[in-house]
């Protein structure tokens, strides 16, 4: 059987069936296997609305006061936008000619590349949905050379080989005026125990508390289209909170920008006590919703469960998912919630998250193949070479600001 364009095509669809990209793109990522999908995103926006507060129009002494007092609902809606992200992989002509009477051994021989096209978009994709918009993955402490050490070592898990890096001393790009320095730098080494990268190529200026980038994962002054993450939604203070979508979310930082507890409350109290403040606050004087879920550094999640186990309580199998995630389970607000370790997770947080008030939406299904010419694989225009590409147009949200939450923890 000769393999043609049309014939890998076939096979290709064959191997990437729905359950094989979710086992790609979902497991070992807790936040992705939990956020419901909606692949029906079309046009140029969507507004999605927000009611935060009732009439007001209410008393007991008289009809008139009732009537003086009269208000309507207030409303708000983010005007969402899908971002874009894309990956490629080239395939050598001589592998498909070697290949040419064996389809299924061509497609074995390049199983390897397109998984991990569709795992790295999947990380890529995963990193931006727990961040604030503006593409960060680490933050430069100090140089040596160029060997830089991280100011997170957690964070050294964004970082791959081969990996472009740029640089901004600006701050993180969420604010979206942020400005990239001159030049990037290829990672060639990962130090994951010590929390160090080295690289070569030159970063001008490049400087102690730069925020790094993965070069195309940048919002700032680019405008790119970059997926918003949870940090955005569940902001970090109450104080100076960013529009989001055409929202200004000044008027009620709590049921538009998500709940926090204030750092004077949070003194002398242990991990599991600050999310079970966190919980009760949110039930109680916040008029909130009970998370459902909550998430945690891996680091976090181990500290966690020693205290737990300290007291006999085990952890548990998840059974919210098909991966089989081991999960803690605490009682918080009047209810049980699963609590999940999630390495993109930032380090020194607690996140309780309402799982049915979050969509990931995106224009078809969340990673695909491009085939608009009705073939998967594409022919290189500068070489003989063959092109797969992925692409993706997201876009996370939640309809409910005010059932989220985070803690910092000790």
């Amino acid at each position: 059987m000769s393999l043609t364009l049309t014939t890998y095509d076939a096979l290709l669809k064959r191997r990437y069936t729905t359950q094989k990209v979710q086992n790609l793109t979902e497991a070992e990522r807790p936040l992705l296997a939990r956020l419901k999908k909606d692949p029906s995103f079309s046009g140029s926006a969507m507004a999605i609305p927000l009611i935060h507060a009732n009439p007001q129009g209410v008393a007991s002494q008289s009809l008139s006061i009732a009537q003086g007092s009269s208000s309507n609902l207030k409303s708000k809606a983010f005007l969402i936008t899908v971002g874009d992200y894309f990956g490629t992989v080239d395939i050598s002509s001589k592998v498909m000619l070697a290949s040419r009477d064996n389809p299924g051994a061509f497609l074995s021989s390049k199983t390897a590349e397109t998984d991990g096209l569709y795992e790295q978009i999947a990380d890529n994709l995963h990193i931006l949905a727990w961040g604030n918009g503006g593409g960060a993955i680490g933050r430069r402490a100090s140089v040596a050379g160029q060997v830089i050490t991280l100011s997170d070592p957690t964070t050294v898990y964004a970082f791959e080989e081969g990996m472009v890096i740029a640089a901004s001393g600006d701050g993180d790009g969420s604010a979206g005026t942020e400005a990239l320095r001159s030049g990037t730098g290829v990672v060639t080494v990962v130090d994951r125990v010590n929390g160090k990268v080295t690289y070569t190529g030159t970063i001008t200026s490049f400087a102690d508390n730069d925020y790094i980038f993965r070069y195309g994962d940048f919002l700032g002054n680019t405008g790119a289209g970059l997926m918003t993450g949870v940090q955005n939604y569940v902001y970090s203070t109450d104080t100076s909170v960013p529009n989001l979508f055409g929202m200004v979310r000044t008027s009620d930082p709590t049921r538009l920008a998500g709940c926090r507890i204030a750092t004077a409350d949070l003194t002398g109290r242990n991990m599991e006590e600050r999310i079970k403040l966190l919980g009760s606050r949110m039930t109680g004087r916040y008029k909130a919703k009970m998370f459902t879920d909550g998430f945690m550094n891996p680091e976090d999640w181990q500290t966690l469960e020693i205290q737990l186990n300290a007291r006999g309580i085990r952890s548990t199998e998840d059974d919210k998912t098909n991966f089989g995630f081991n999960v803690l389970k605490v009682g918080t607000g009047g209810a049980m919630v699963t609590i999940y370790a999630d390495r993109a997770c930032p380090k020194g947080t607690f996140f309780g998250l309402r799982m049915e008030n979050w969509t990931l939406y995106s224009m078809t299904d969340l990673i695909h193949p491009y085939n608009a010419d009705g073939l998967t694989m594409l022919r290189k225009s500068t070489t003989n070479d063959f092109e797969f590409r992925l692409e993706s147009f997201p876009q996370l949200v939640t309809n409910a600001p005010l059932f989220q939450g985070r803690v910092p923890l000790p």
